[in-house]
């Protein structure tokens, strides 16, 4: 009986979130229709608004890429109310960051502040601009942001704290002539240890390999096998070298940007609960 009612309700969890899509699918195309029969009969006002809304409707649901996309198609009238420039060129930005398009957020943070002039509206901004900066690998930038965040909610500045450990980024090209001159170095600089250690091992045996085959007389053998395996291991060294350090860079990244990221979340949420 409760395997029964289990399957009842997984059902039906099914059953409405499937629903709820629907119905967010039918709102947006509402509001589609709405916009292009106000941009039809010259109402732009009210051919913005009903994109704006069809944005919130995909926001809602998810669809991040698509709520950027129409987002993008309202233009931002720049004699318009502050509360209505700000409004638009906010959620520009914030699904530009959340779509990864990190150059164009900072672009549209960069606007908001220009076009916008009441400095409480620009100052919701700051938490995203951080992290913004922090994925555009400006980290002086970001550090500096925060600090500044900090002390205008009137909290301890514990920016250093934050930003002490900025990841080392390391070079590919470096790592690809580390490898080249001194074969696994490379690897090792590019932050896989155990690779370089094996890397220079394989080598170092296929080419003692070849040499001792050659000084046995087996010349074809010594330059075919020993050679061949240590150009093999000597190439792909110099090639992995490089895809390494380009993912060490990523993982130290991401992993440094999501304990920013989490520490400024929580820091507006708390600042945003203590406001009246």
């Amino acid at each position: 009986m409760s395997r029964f009612c289990l399957t009842c309700i997984f059902l039906c969890v099914l059953f409405s979130a499937d629903a709820q899509n629907a119905r967010w699918q039918e709102a947006a195309l509402g509001y589609e229709r709405g916009a292009y029969l106000a941009e039809k009969h010259g109402d732009p006002g009210v051919a913005r608004d009903m994109l704006f809304r069809k944005h919130q409707v995909l926001k809602s649901a998810g669809q991040w890429n698509e709520a950027y996309q129409t987002i993008k198609r309202i233009p931002v009238e720049e004699t318009g109310p502050d509360s209505v420039q700000f409004a638009i060129r906010y959620e520009k930005a914030l699904m530009a960051y959340l779509n990864g398009v990190y150059d164009d957020a900072y672009l549209q943070i960069g606007q908001c502040r220009y076009s916008v002039k009441d400095s409480i509206l620009t100052s919701r901004l700051d938490w995203l601009e951080i992290l913004t900066l922090c994925e555009l690998e400006r980290w002086p930038e970001a550090q500096a942001k925060a600090s500044a965040y900090l002390l205008s909610r009137r909290l301890p500045d514990q920016s250093k704290e934050w930003f002490r450990r900025i990841p080392r980024k390391r070079s590919e090209r470096k790592a690809e002539y580390l490898s080249a001159f001194f074969p696994g170095v490379g690897l090792m600089y590019a932050g896989s240890l155990r690779e370089g250690i094996t890397s220079t091992v394989l080598q170092a045996g296929c080419l003692a390999f070849g040499v001792f085959t050659i000084l046995d007389g087996y010349y074809l053998s010594g330059f075919l096998t020993g050679g061949g395996l240590f150009q093999a291991f000597y190439f792909g060294g110099i090639n992995r070298s490089a895809r390494i350090a380009a993912e060490t860079n990523r993982k130290n990244k991401n992993t440094f940007n999501r304990s920013i990221r989490g520490r400024v979340l929580e820091t507006e949420r708390s600042s945003t609960k203590k406001e009246p």
